[in-house]
């Protein structure tokens, strides 16, 4: 009866097919990806969802699912030779890691998760610790990457991130540095992207991913530019978010096993990205979503 009423106090599994390693197996990276467990990952975009969801619906339920989510997150943290990380994969439990290295861009995505977690959820739960400990591990980074997928979720990061007190943001975390670098690593994939190679070599997933950030980070341009931010270096890089979602749309690129291998992620990124052309809001920071709340649903 507790455990309905506090659902994600102790995070969410996965759903992998194949049951978790047990703590006594040896690790074998062939066969991780598709064993059971908790991604950190997943974690924060799950935290992301519910927000999303307890903005749209007015539900305190919903908050309190996410905060609780949210500080489960405090069972990936590891400190080693008085260095903080993360763990990529924690035990369906989260009492072991599954994967000891840590996602490039996990500790920025826990630490937004967080801080939008405390804020809506009025301060009822302590994040002092947590957020603490994530800002460490943020300080200094830097986040540029080639990574598609990685690309446009600094673009979303930078939106998300423009919207909370810039005051209280950690100088890594604020939107200038991560538009910055993310600015910076696009235009270094966009020297190795080739548009006309094989949908066998691409990953949709990934390529969507990107196409998204890009048309959300483009649709807040006037919030972005009264915030301080210069975004011109966007506007030569935008017709990419068409190119890619022109190149997925076609049915011989979606025959691929490249893309049905993934097919539920494939097609989710690529409606997500076309949805966010006409409706960025839904994947934009949910503080203020209430303020532009869609009427087409």
């Amino acid at each position: 009866e507790e455990g309905r009423k506090h659902p994600t106090i102790r995070g969410l599994r996965i759903g992998k097919e194949q049951p978790e390693r047990k703590k006594s197996e040896p690790f074998d990276a062939d066969t991780e990806w598709d064993k059971d467990g908790q991604y950190f990952h997943y974690h924060t975009r799950w935290i992301h969802a519910l927000l999303q969801a307890a903005d749209y619906l007015e539900s305190k339920e919903l908050i309190k699912y996410a905060a609780e989510l949210s500080l489960a997150g405090r069972h990936f943290l590891q400190k080693t030779e008085g260095r903080l990380h993360l763990y990529w994969k924690m035990s369906v439990t989260l009492s072991y890691p599954q994967v000891l290295s840590m996602g490039a861009h996990d500790s920025l995505d826990g630490y937004l998760a967080a801080l939008e977690c405390e804020m809506m959820s009025s301060n009822e739960y302590d994040f002092t610790d947590y957020l603490k400990s994530l800002e460490k591990i943020c300080d200094g980074k830097s986040w540029q990457t080639v990574d598609p997928l990685g690309l446009g979720g600094l673009f979303l990061n930078t939106v998300r991130s423009s919207k909370l007190d810039n005051k209280i943001l950690p100088k890594s975390v604020k939107p200038q540095a991560l538009l910055k670098d993310a600015l910076r690593g696009l235009a270094q994939f966009e020297k190795l992207i080739k548009p006309t190679s094989s949908a066998k070599f691409r990953l949709a997933f990934r390529e969507c991913g990107l196409s998204l950030g890009l048309r959300v980070i483009d649709s807040y341009r006037e919030t972005l530019v009264e915030s301080g931010l210069d975004i011109n270096g966007l506007d030569k890089s935008l017709s990419l978010a068409g190119d890619i979602e022109d190149f997925w749309t076609q049915r011989k690129n979606r025959d691929y096993s490249s893309y049905r291998d993934h097919l539920n992620i494939n097609h989710v990124s690529l409606a997500s990205s076309l949805l966010a052309r006409v409706e960025p809001a839904f994947f934009s920071t949910p503080l203020f979503a209430s303020n532009s709340k869609s009427t087409s649903m």
